[in-house]
């Protein structure tokens, strides 16, 4: 029985390792992915425009314009910008119509996020320019409006054609409500959380915007609590109704999005912990046992010649054999529940030998630790005393 439990234990301790390492690899991977927005310059902050004063677009899209310029005068300042939306944290978006497409109700068409933001927004957030141009104060007039396009838009919408010129509409039956002109096109970055897939997106001046909430991005060389009463000064300056909420730098909002997956990593990184500690007192427990039950016969063998090695050699094996089986059946508990984590861990695809190998490595650490003690002290064993024992 206490083999059998012993052998339970390096099984669970072998399955819990393997998932440890996958979701540490998972929990890095997914943040390695979003580095380009985990940063200290960037401070966001949101402000709501529910006042009857902000009930018309052009006041609201005024707003916007001041609010982003007063704070670029700002020291410690180097540039500012208002969007529709932060990164990670969801969005809104349209149907549209590309190339030679024309409305069709039977015809599922592309599904493309739209952010509306300030000219400065993409310099503001650090995000590259990959080809063309950004918005400028000539694409907010005229019936055809510039916008810009991410690389995953491209990628669908213009796989083998040159993207600057191409023409965006609105997928409906009359006078589209939106015509753009391709301006740019600006590197991905995820809208819907940090291990979602990147969707299409197109970026507008601030002009048809239907919402009431603004994100303001800021660009500063200065730290969060010295900049914040300067932010908060200058919107008392422009309506000392408004107030700021959810003041974040940008690496704030990625450690908020990815909390989920730390946690999750941290509890399974305790169990495992706690399952090799098992492991390691059930191993120690059971090989003293085991060494008390046959002290007399390893008197014998140190009686007629038996030397500190081979006594050793006989406890780690014995130990030893009870770890390999609990490993083949960790083993196989792991490739049952591959599919399970791989639906879970970020960035898991298919079987990975390395993390095998790590949760191989950890329980065995566990067990040498364990064996040793019992294995000196059968080393150290006298033979008269150990063949006078009952």
């Amino acid at each position: 029985m206490l083999r059998g439990l012993v052998i339970a234990q390096v099984a669970v301790a072998f399955v819990l390792a393997n998932s440890a390492v996958l979701f540490a690899r998972s929990y890095l991977k997914l943040v390695e992915d979003n580095r380009l927005l985990s940063t200290d310059a960037v401070v966001t902050a949101q402000v709501a425009l529910h006042s009857d004063r902000y009930k018309d677009e052009a006041a609201r899209v005024r707003f916007w314009y001041e609010l982003a310029e007063r704070m670029r005068t700002l020291p410690g300042v180097t540039e500012a910008a208002v969007s529709s939306k932060l990164p990670l944290e969801g969005g809104s978006n349209t149907s549209a119509l590309f190339n030679d497409e024309v409305y069709d109700p039977t015809q599922r068409r592309m599904l493309v996020e739209r952010t509306s933001v300030t000219e400065s927004y993409h310099t503001a957030m650090g995000l590259r320019l990959i080809k063309g141009r950004l918005l400028q104060s000539e694409d907010r007039v005229g019936d055809i409006r510039g916008v810009l396009v991410n690389q995953t838009l491209v990628a669908k919408a213009w796989p083998d054609k040159e993207p600057l010129g191409e023409l965006i509409r609105a997928n409906n039956a009359g006078d589209p409500w939106f015509k753009a002109r391709v301006v740019g096109v600006v590197e991905d970055v995820r809208q819907w959380g940090p291990d979602q897939e990147v969707q299409p997106e197109m970026y507008f001046t601030p002009e048809g915007h239907w919402g009431n909430n603004a994100f303001l991005i800021v660009r500063t060389e200065l730290p969060m609590q010295q900049l914040a009463p300067l932010l908060r000064r200058e919107l008392a300056a422009i309506d000392s109704e408004l107030a700021f909420r959810d003041l974040r730098t940008m690496r704030q909002v990625v450690q908020g999005s990815t909390q989920g997956q730390r946690v999750l990593a941290g509890l399974v990184n305790f169990f495992m912990l706690t399952a090799l500690g098992l492991v390691a007192v059930g191993l120690y427990g059971t090989l003293s046992y085991h060494v008390q039950q046959r002290t007399r016969e390893i008197g014998v063998r140190v009686a007629i010649g038996a030397g500190r090695s081979e006594i050793l050699r006989l406890v780690f094996g014995q130990g030893g054999r009870w770890v390999m089986v609990g490993l083949a059946i960790g083993l196989v508990g792991s490739l049952a529940l591959s599919s399970a984590v791989r639906a879970i861990a970020y960035g898991v695809e298919s079987i990975q030998f390395g993390p095998l190998a790590l949760a191989a490595l950890a329980v065995g650490i566990a067990a040498i630790v364990a064996c040793w003690l019992p294995a000196q002290r059968a080393a150290r064993l006298d033979p008269l005393e150990a063949l006078r024992a009952d």
